[in-house]
Order: structure tokens, then C-alpha cells, then sequence
């Protein structure tokens, strides 16, 4: 990540459930995150770095980052 950041690089994540049993994410993905916890998914994506989290909810995302980081 530290070097993809010193190139200016984006790092995109996709956080978007394909089916029950592929996980594109390390299980940190859109199903798990509003079921159990925004923290410790997209949080985590967020906190890796990651710079665009690809999602089936940009709604609810984008409220939670609104939330998380008191962005209006």
C-alpha cells in the first residue's frame, strides 16, 4: 500500500457479494458489513488504505464515512 501511495496509485476494493460462497474481500464485504458491523468492514477497508470500496450500497456507505470521519 505504502508504495502503491508514494505512485499516486487508487486502491479499489470491491466489497460487493457475488454469492454465499465467494468472498472477493476477505469476507469484509457489503453482507457482513450490514449485518454485523460497518467498523469492522468497510472500516476496515478504510483503514487498509483502500481509497474506493466498490459496493451494491453507496447509500449506506456513504453515511457511514459521513458518520465515521464527520463529513457533510
Amino acid at each position: 500500500m505504502e508504495q502503491m501511495n508514494s505512485q499516486k496509485i487508487l486502491k479499489w476494493v470491491n466489497a460487493i457479494v457475488v454469492n454465499e460462497k465467494t468472498s472477493l474481500c476477505g469476507e469484509l464485504d457489503d453482507n457482513r458489513a450490514i449485518m454485523e458491523s460497518e467498523d469492522s468492514t468497510w472500516g476496515e477497508l478504510i483503514g487498509m488504505g483502500f481509497d474506493i470500496i466498490q459496493t451494491d450500497w453507496p447509500l449506506l456507505l456513504r453515511q457511514y464515512v459521513n458518520e465515521k470521519f464527520k463529513i457533510n
